[in-house]
């Protein structure tokens, strides 16, 4: 009738479990840790503060020199903020 038979059976069932070994099988299991490897979250450094160059306008953090030499910041204590007054400049 359909032409079941012992051979194609265990050939299908041998097909099935392939397909499920090779790619289903390793996308469910994690990996395991590397050896030696510290795996805990590292935290993000601070941000920081940043200023336009009074010479060339280049942004760099506050204090600290621009590669033309002139220090960010543009030598205010507040770090260089100047407000912002808008197109109108009110």
């Amino acid at each position: 009738m359909l032409g079941f038979s012992l051979t194609k059976i265990l050939f299908t069932a041998a097909i099935v479990w392939a397909v499920w070994y090779f790619f289903i099988k390793p996308k469910t299991t994690p990996p395991p840790p590397a050896a030696g490897r510290d795996n805990t979250p590292q935290a993000d450094p601070p941000a920081r503060e940043l200023a336009a160059c009074p010479s060339c306008g280049v942004y760099g953090p506050v204090d600290e020199r621009c590669e033309c030499g002139a220090l960010h910041g543009n030598g205010h204590e507040d770090g260089g903020a100047q407000g912002h007054r808008g197109r109108d400049g009110g």
